[in-house]
């Protein structure tokens, strides 16, 4: 469910500048494991568009999408292939919902870079669809929570940049929201690129 809050964060905190950002133009699914362990997430993809990253100066989000850096002119998208989850607990419970941790282990490509990834204590809610859960989106809920940090060299982005005015391990927070429902894109999302 994308448009509206925050669905990731990025923060860079350098010796002469801390920069932080935003998007929320995240588009994807997850596959959900079975009903007594749906956490263990059978699989899932999400793909968040460069020119979606925001960090409150317009100049400065020209340059982070240019060649010198995510070059999203050849490389549009930053994308997390799931190909399974670990150490899957289940930590709350309700009627409606029920709130579990786990470790995502994929990959993330970008920068045209593909790298194997592991999110520790990522926190993944169900919630069953009711009159409050409408207001957020139709259809039953999943909200994946996690934070976890990349380097920029590892994928291949090198400037003169870093480390002074740019780190280069970015810090990601992320709460992607999805649903069992297709959710109808809105005006202000831009389009992926596949």
């Amino acid at each position: 469910i994308s448009g509206r809050q925050a669905q990731v964060t990025f923060t860079s905190d350098a010796p002469l500048q801390n920069i932080v950002g935003k998007s929320n133009c995240v588009v994807g699914y997850a596959v959900a494991g079975p009903a007594d362990a749906p956490a263990s997430l059978a699989g899932g993809r999400w793909i968040l568009p460069i020119a979606s990253m925001a960090t409150g100066i317009p100049l400065r989000d020209e340059h982070l999408a240019g060649d010198h850096w995510l070059d999203a002119a050849r490389h549009p998208n930053i994308e997390f292939t799931l190909e399974k989850t670990e150490a899957v607990e289940q930590v709350k419970s309700g009627a409606d919902f029920s709130t579990w941790t786990a470790t995502l282990v994929g990959t993330m490509e970008m920068h045209g870079v593909k790298k194997p990834l592991r999110i520790e204590k990522a926190k993944i809610s169900f919630l069953k669809a009711s009159e409050r859960t409408a207001t957020i989106a139709p259809g039953d809920l999943v909200f994946i929570q996690c934070g976890y940090e990349v380097k920029l060299s590892d994928f291949g982005i090198r400037n003169d940049d870093v480390p002074g005015k740019v780190s280069d391990t970015i810090r990601l927070d992320q709460m992607l929201r999805l649903s069992t429902v297709q959710v109808e894109p809105g005006k202000d999302q831009l389009k992926v690129e596949d």
